[in-house]
């Protein structure tokens, strides 16, 4: 009877590249079983948070189910990693396939951690700048409206419109600063929180900067999945388009995959196929073909992946390089145009009175 597991959210990268990464080390162990395995797993402290998840997959693999059913009963692993479980039982070759997921899983993690850390700084700047500029017109320009008018002078610009309307503009910046609030909290929920990164998936396609980046990022999974694939398929690469179509959730992509395996039905090769419906850049390509002569395709897709997430971390460094020079010229132009409607009359009032 199988255990009913309290924790029902999926796994993160983090959990999901730590926990394959025991099972990679273990399942290496001379005549190591996979439910030996999990036992050592789950007597182990530091897996405490997966201690119910682990017993419940133990429970049912020690009495011949399989560790992929024993994975996907729990419903915390994703359809990704759950895919790959039954291909390495099914091969044979389940080490592989831990090794290949705990590689995949840190890789995803270290690149959400990169993008969170890296957006961070922008973010709480905006909310910074909103605040001050609040400040500014809430506050400090109406003090010197009220000055130059007791001298027979006004002020003029920002400072007389922030002076003459400040009952309305006081709704104006509460919400300024309610919105920036918001967006600060719904990066945070979004970078933090499954719910949040599942609406982030959604709404970033959207942006045309962000788009570029995710579909070479996409592009490098996709070399990524038929690095893996390859290794567990015996270079069946048109089983591993069909594994990869099945991961893919990009619908260019998705087209493309469908295109080179109509390919491959009618009898091209696969390097053809890929440069047929630019699967991947020429240059990809040419290293798909040398590849397939020396017998080193798997080398060559990671090679593949490894260019294609390198040049995405560059369009995502250029952006991002851009965003902080944006807003402090942003800002500098604000606070300027405030600067100088409070500095105009105060220099008129120093001229009549010098």
């Amino acid at each position: 009877m199988k255990k009913d597991t309290k924790k029902k959210k999926t796994l993160t990268e983090a959990d999901l590249s730590l926990l394959f990464s025991q099972l990679s080390l273990l399942s290496e162990s001379s005549d190591a079983r996979v439910d030996d395995a999990l036992s050592v797993m789950a007597e182990d402290p530091a897996n405490g948070a997966y201690a119910d998840i682990l017993k419940a997959m133990l429970e049912e693999t020690s009495v011949g189910g399989s560790f992929s059913e024993a994975a996907a009963h729990t419903g915390v692993f994703p359809a990704f990693a759950l895919n790959f479980l039954k291909i390495g039982e099914a091969t044979g070759r389940q080490d592989l396939v831990f090794r290949d997921l705990a590689a995949y899983y840190e890789d995803q993690d270290t690149l959400r951690a990169s993008v969170r850390d890296a957006l961070s700084y922008p973010v709480l700047m905006a909310v910074l700048m909103a605040a001050v500029i609040v400040f500014l017109l809430a506050k400090v320009v109406p003090v010197f409206a009220d000055v130059f008018t007791q001298l027979g002078s006004s002020a003029v610009g920002i400072a007389a419109f922030s002076a003459s309307h400040s009952g309305a503009l006081t709704v104006l910046y509460v919400v300024l600063l309610v919105l920036a609030g918001a967006f600060a909290a719904a990066f945070f929920v979004g970078t933090y929180t499954e719910r949040g990164r599942r609406a982030a998936a959604l709404l970033l396609p959207k942006i045309p900067a962000v788009r570029g980046i995710l579909s070479l990022r996409r592009t490098a999974q996709l070399a990524g999945i038929l690095q893996m694939a390859v290794s567990v398929e015996d270079s069946d690469m048109a089983a591993c388009l069909r594994l990869a179509r099945g991961m893919e959730t990009d619908e260019e992509l998705f087209a493309k995959i469908d295109r080179c395996l109509s390919d491959l039905g009618s009898g091209l090769h696969f390097c053809d196929a890929c440069e047929k419906e630019a699967l991947f850049t020429p240059f990809c390509c040419g290293l798909l073909h040398a590849a397939d002569k020396s017998g080193s395709t798997e080398k060559a897709l990671s090679v593949i992946a490894e260019r294609y997430g390198a040049a995405a971390d560059r369009k995502r460094d250029q952006v991002l390089s851009s965003i902080e020079p944006t807003m402090v010229i942003v800002l500098s132009v604000v606070v300027g145009l405030i600067l100088f409607s409070v500095l105009i009359p105060l220099a008129g009032i120093m001229g009549s009175i010098g």
